[in-house]
């Protein structure tokens, strides 16, 4: 009997250690769910956290928006690249900004641009880069300090070209007739500064009428040559092409540093081999940048909603105009006129390093 209760007392005590042990992991399972599950609601609890920050963002950075406002804005020729230029940034800002209306008026483009601007007839307007320095600094006549930039458009590229298959330098075209366009124009102020730079002025004789004239007039015989500083690729001169034998005619070295050392606004630039017929190598010339200029009477959210509409839309004026490819925030400092201040604060927001005498003397 002893050993019999002995047995039984054996028995209950392994039931009783493994109904413990049972329970012992039942209750460590218990715990490793809850373990589990912790991180879980961390994720979730992260991502409505960024969520709501962005959010945050997103509302206190909104895009202006205006009741019945109306831009006067300085353009070029009808159906020239500046004037096809501007239009798309009206078409943009027209449809992106509440309240804002880019109204285009058609000009005779650099020269008369900055001069409507000067007057207040014109709000903003694109203009060669060299013309607004030289408003800017006083170079050209009374001073205008309260011009600023809102953003580059694309380079204007100076090139000088002839049909006499023998001429190989700028001093060829002396006692000739040179085309440069038209009066006051940007391929006239280009030539004009590079023929004084260069002593040659006197020593030849300038002739102005339109861009696609001039061009004409040397397949035709009756100019000598044509030069001046205009968007790349030009179609009057791509056509020429088709009718004669167009010859480039680089600047030397010497005389390439003298135009540099004469005008800062311009920079060293290379025209790249195949652009014409006639350019097999790259041409080696200087450049400066078309830019669109307004003043310190723009209110800073108006320069802010302009600039910051054509760069969260620079793939629809692409699609418009295939130079404005290089209408880039990076390129600003290709021209040399402090930012608009509302246009200075876009920049900041998008982390661009501007140089430091474009930041706006207001700011």
């Amino acid at each position: 009997m002893k050993k019999k209760n002995i047995l039984k007392l054996v028995a209950l005590l392994l039931v009783f250690t493994l109904c413990f042990s049972v329970l012992s992991a039942c209750g460590s399972t218990k715990e490793t769910t809850n373990t589990v599950q912790e991180p879980t609601n961390t994720v979730q609890d992260t991502a409505s956290t960024a969520q709501e920050q962005s959010e945050a963002v997103a509302e206190g950075n909104p895009m202006p928006k205006f009741n019945g406002v109306k831009i006067s804005t300085g353009s070029g020729t009808s159906g020239g690249t500046q004037y096809v230029y501007m239009g798309g940034i009206a078409s943009i800002v027209n449809n992106e900004v509440d309240g804002l209306e880019l109204i285009l008026e058609g000009t005779a483009g650099t020269g008369e641009n900055l001069s409507l601007l000067q007057s207040g007839d014109l709000d903003i307007a694109c203009i060669e880069s060299s013309y607004a320095y030289n408003a800017y600094t006083g170079a050209s006549g009374e001073a205008f300090p309260e011009i600023r930039s809102l953003f580059v458009c694309m380079p204007t590229v100076y090139a000088a070209f002839t049909t006499d298959q023998n001429a190989t330098n700028l001093e060829d075209f002396i006692g000739k007739i040179v085309g440069v366009g038209p009066a006051s124009g940007s391929t006239d102020i280009s030539s004009r500064a590079v023929f004084e730079a260069l002593g040659l002025t006197d020593k030849l004789s300038i002739q102005n009428a339109g861009w696609s004239d001039c061009i004409t007039a040397l397949t035709e015989g009756q100019v000598d040559a044509v030069t001046g500083q205009f968007l790349q690729p030009n179609s009057s001169l791509i056509e020429a092409e088709a009718k004669t034998d167009i010859k480039f005619v680089s600047l030397s070295e010497e005389q390439l540093k003298q135009v540099l050392d004469a005008y800062p606004y311009y920079n060293e630039y290379a025209l790249s081999a195949g652009t014409y017929k006639g350019l097999t190598e790259d041409y080696k010339t200087f450049a400066s940048w078309q830019a669109v200029y307004g003043t310190t009477d723009l209110s800073d959210d108006l320069a802010y909603a302009i600039t910051r509409a054509v760069f969260e839309n620079i793939d629809v004026l692409t699609s418009t105009v295939s130079t404005a490819s290089q209408t880039a925030l990076e390129n600003i400092g290709g021209q040399p006129i402090p930012l608009h201040p509302g246009a200075y604060r876009y920049y900041v927001e998008q982390g661009i390093e501007v140089p430091d005498e474009l930041i706006p003397p207001e700011v």
